[in-house]
């Protein structure tokens, strides 16, 4: 059981680190797409 356990922390930061990394890539494109000026 304590497997099954480590296998959900393991997906669960998974998906939260995908989360943030996608969050903050469109957070860059976003800034990136308005022309400067």
């Amino acid at each position: 059981m304590q497997r099954l356990y480590d296998r959900i922390w393991l997906l669960a930061a998974a998906a939260l680190l995908f989360f943030a990394l996608s969050y903050v890539a469109w957070g860059w494109v976003d800034v990136f797409s308005v022309p400067l000026g």
